[in-house]
């Protein structure tokens, strides 16, 4: 199991294409360098510690199909720049995007979302 924070070296990687870091102990805040990683195409942060808002960069990869966050402590709106890629007329649009988002109080506010927890 995986703890600290996610490094923002990570966004050295710029042909990474998938990120799986799901169900760890992993804790501070999304770093907004990941907006380097244009290849990326799915991220799994689910079920970790995670704190903050959710960089409005993330909404930079274009090729983008998965992001699910839920099972976090992240809080705010959902950026713009990343309800952006769920246009339904896009081939390679953001299918599914998963936050916690049915508490309004502790969670994060997503009318895009395709599941909220």
């Amino acid at each position: 199991m995986l703890s600290g924070e996610i490094p923002s070296s990570l966004s050295q990687l710029t042909r990474l294409q998938r990120l799986y870091l799901q169900d760890n102990n992993i804790q501070g805040n999304i770093p907004s360098q990941f907006g380097g990683i244009i290849s990326l195409q799915r991220i799994q942060l689910q079920n970790n510690k995670l704190t903050g808002t959710i960089p409005r960069e993330l909404g930079g990869f274009l090729g983008l199909i998965l992001l699910k966050l839920e099972g976090n402590n992240l809080t705010g709106e959902m950026p713009e720049e990343i309800c952006a890629l769920r246009d339904v007329g896009r081939i390679d649009s953001l299918e599914i995007l998963e936050t916690d988002c049915t508490d309004p109080l502790l969670k994060v506010n997503c009318t895009c979302c395709s599941v909220c927890w």
